[in-house]
């Protein structure tokens, strides 16, 4: 709890001109991070070489002290290795701020795993995480910082839902 009481600088910081992209770039390329997510492919994602991501208040890439598959991977490692193959969409996507000045995008977002492994996804990712291997739907709140067309960092809060879960905007 004590890493959500402030926002992280990153955050709060003004891009020079130079460093923004449209608002319509900044949808694509967070849109561009989901559909890596499900192809269990971090390559089609323009990740910055700084890149973290935080949920629910914990740094889950770079972070060795942290016991569970994966999470000292960067980001695109992360994904490369498969240590989200248990996610099977994100839909609905909805985008609630764009802010190009700060490069920020946010949402509420509806990650649905099936609980569906494939044995070269669990040799892949060496161990997924057993709360992954169980059929659920996460709605998650996440924020993005885009900096020269780049993920430089993600912030997420979420909560599980049983398994097709709805949002309570999609149909």
């Amino acid at each position: 709890m004590q890493n959500l009481v402030k926002p992280k600088p990153v955050f709060l910081e003004a891009l020079r001109p130079q460093e923004r992209v449209s608002r319509q770039e900044m949808i694509r390329i967070t849109d561009l991070y989901f559909d890596g997510l499900v192809q269990d492919n971090g390559d089609i994602i323009p990740f910055d070489k700084e890149c973290n991501r935080v949920e629910n208040g914990t740094q889950t890439t770079n972070n060795p002290a942290l016991d569970m598959p994966g999470m000292s991977l960067d980001c695109r490692e992360q994904i490369n290795a498969r240590t989200f193959a248990g996610i099977s969409d994100v839909r609905p996507r909805r985008y609630t701020v764009i802010d190009e000045e700060r490069g920020l995008t946010f949402g509420t977002f509806m990650f649905h795993h099936n609980g569906i492994f494939k044995p070269e996804d669990l040799r892949a990712a060496k161990g997924v995480n057993p709360l992954l291997r169980r059929p659920f739907t996460a709605v998650i709140g996440e924020l993005f910082k885009i900096k020269n067309g780049k993920i430089r960092q993600i912030e997420a809060v979420m909560t599980s839902l049983p398994y097709g879960g709805k949002s309570g905007w999609d149909d």
